[in-house]
């Protein structure tokens, strides 16, 4: 938000001083917002290059497409080039992602503001200042700083886990065990796994090696089974039908270990007497850990030591995601092209479809369309996209006509609304991709109350256009060249089961005492990687978007959390970090390996996988 205040102070008087149009600014301080907000490359030096590139690349397009504006056969022509060359730069990886995003956005804003042959100068003037002013902001004013980011993230975590055991009490008190409930409880353990991963790679990435980082980054993990452990006390009493004022005990329990994980000076709860025996370990056990395991505080500066070779926001990010990398060798053409061919397929029928309800307005079906393949692996991940983009654009166009009915005139106060609705869809952008079209709807109906050419109607066209190009885009996806999600899907599987196999077999060795602490924590999270990429893979069809719901992938999801679940527990158990015999007095070996059994037998049964790939293991107590 920043670099649009910035580069719209700036600019804006520049317009005035030369008697021109303010529209040709809008695409520099359009395409400097969007280089502050999405490069993405994995060092610093990287992203600078980046964003250096984004001028002569953006230049070039608008340059074409100034001089394609007084001849609509040309401008079509030239829009579906870029669709087909901004979606097939993704194969190079974060920064061809970025330069195709700004591309793109490049040629749409010059339709957008009516950019001619006349204010090719102003426009490519507005370029350079916004993504100067992007660059000043990014790495001068907003800079990364690494010793901060560690420390926010560790904060971040430690609020989710008190949440997570906040949620867990709410769950033991509840009269009954509601479906939605538990689903809600197993995305925040999912997410809280995320945060932990996300935790531990940018620590290990941006520190060199040492006894304290790796004793941290043990805490933490204990720190993450003990939160589950408490879900699984949890669930294990409402499955035995413990009466209610034993689960209002457990409840109680989780509140005052959330309670500590907040203040650390917090006393430690007791646990409740009334308890067998089982379930009273595992939480003595949790107890045990929250009270003597602090990793709130990362490794001090003198025992690691600040390395810039790492990513801010991660070059693993779902919009710096090679498809290529995403998709199993099995398809004849390269994921990336078969992508790019659907895109301008789709891009073309939409121009065709789009100009006869507005020969004005056509663009909006094209970027309807475009944004259907933009983060897109796989059929469903389109028709996922197309789903949100409709669903967001319905909700932009009655929030936008609320918000300038409200401001009526006052210039200042949708300039305001403008900026704030900006600041939120780059905000909710890795969340949500529906709330950010929903922001960036009222956006666009501000912008236009501002420029006054608002009206009612402008935002119905705007929803038609949309409907009209994610429809299409949607369409093309599952009948030109369609790429199930089946495919990659089972592939996320086999890998899965074969990391977790190989994971236990390493675990249940002779020779697995010698095994150094650290490097048991490394066969954990290894699995727990591969089950982060089964869950990105399976998305669309397994959060709650109506319209894709699949039951099968949703127990897959299911199956595969708990293998990685239990694989956690086997490497506690296994001695990784307890010398006081606590996680054995929690668990078994042997309940360990019968769930990690079981968790395989049902993912590969969801995934349509043979049984080869789900062995079961002996049941050998490990010491």
């Amino acid at each position: 938000m920043l670099t649009a205040i910035a580069s719209s102070a700036v600019l804006a008087p520049i317009a005035h001083a030369r008697h021109e149009s303010g529209a040709p600014v809008v695409v520099g301080i359009v395409v400097g917002t969007m280089a502050a907000a999405r490069v993405y490359d994995d060092t610093p030096r990287e992203q600078r290059i980046t964003m250096l590139l984004a001028v002569p690349v953006t230049l070039l397009v608008i340059g074409a497409g100034s001089l394609g504006a007084s001849r609509l056969w040309l401008d079509q022509l030239l829009f579906c080039v870029v669709v087909f060359g901004a979606t097939l730069a993704r194969r190079n990886g974060p920064r061809g992602s970025a330069l195709g995003l700004l591309a793109f956005m490049s040629f749409f804003f010059t339709l957008f503001a009516y950019v001619g042959d006349g204010d090719f100068p102003l426009s490519s003037l507005s370029i350079v200042v916004g993504v100067a002013i992007a660059y000043v902001v990014r790495f001068g004013v907003l800079r990364d700083r690494p010793e901060r980011l560690i420390e926010e993230m560790l904060s971040a975590f430690r609020a989710r886990a008190a949440a997570v055991l906040e949620s867990i009490a709410r769950a033991a008190d509840a009269k009954r065990a509601g479906r939605w409930r538990a689903h809600r409880l197993r995305v925040s353990l999912a997410r809280l796994n995320d945060t932990a991963l996300a935790l531990e790679d940018e620590a290990e990435a941006r520190r060199h090696r040492s006894a304290a980082a790796d004793a941290w980054a043990l805490n933490i993990f204990e720190v993450e089974l003990a939160v589950e452990t408490m879900a699984d006390v949890t669930a294990a009493a409402r499955q035995a039908g413990l009466p209610a004022g034993d689960r209002r005990r457990i409840a109680d329990a989780a509140r005052a270990l959330g309670g500590r994980i907040r203040d650390p000076d917090a006393a430690v709860p007791p646990v409740p007497r009334a308890l067998s025996r089982p379930l009273g370990d595992k939480i003595r056990f949790a107890a045990g850990v929250i009270a003597y395991r602090r990793p709130w505080r990362p490794p001090r500066p003198a025992d690691a030591v600040i390395d810039e070779t790492v990513t801010a926001a991660g070059g693993s990010t779902p919009l710096g995601l090679n498809p290529d990398d995403a998709n199993p060798p099995r398809e004849t053409l390269r994921p990336t092209l078969r992508i790019a061919i659907q895109a301008a397929i789709a891009a073309g029928l939409a121009m065709a479809a789009g100009y006869p309800v507005s020969s004005e307005r056509w663009y909006w079906a094209v970027i309807g369309a475009f944004v259907v393949f933009l983060r897109a692996t796989n059929r469903a991940e389109s028709l996922s996209r197309a789903w949100q983009r409709i669903l967001g654009t319905i909700g932009g166009v009655v929030l936008g006509v609320a918000l300038a009915g409200a401001v009526g005139g006052d210039d200042r106060a949708a300039l305001v609304l403008l900026y704030l609705s900006i600041f939120g869809a780059f905000y909710l952008a890795p969340l949500s991709y529906a709330w950010m079209i929903v922001l960036v709807t009222t956006a666009l109906a501000l912008l236009y109350d501002t420029l006054g050419t608002y009206s009612p109607a402008l935002l119905s066209l705007r929803l038609e256009e949309t409907l009209i190009g994610a429809s299409i885009g949607a369409v093309v996806a599952s009948i030109v060249l369609p790429a199930p999600a089946r495919f990659s899907v089972d592939r996320r599987a086999a890998d899965l089961l074969r990391e977790a196999s190989q994971a236990v077999d390493a675990l249940t060795a002779p020779d697995a005492s010698s095994l150094a602490p650290r490097a048991r924590l490394r066969w954990a999270r290894r699995v727990d990687r591969h089950v982060q990429r089964f869950r990105q893979s399976t998305r669309p069809v397994w959060e709650i978007n109506l319209p894709l719901h699949v039951p099968s992938f949703m127990n897959a999801v299911r199956a595969a959390v708990e293998l990685a679940y239990a694989v956690r527990h086997l490497v506690a158990r296994s001695g990784a970090q307890a010398g006081n015999g606590a996680s054995a007095r929690a668990a078994p070996v042997s309940e360990w390996l019968e769930r990690i059994d079981a968790a395989r037998a049902a993912l590969a049964a969801t995934a349509g996988l043979p049984e080869q790939l789900a062995p079961a293991h002996r049941r050998a107590e490990i010491s």
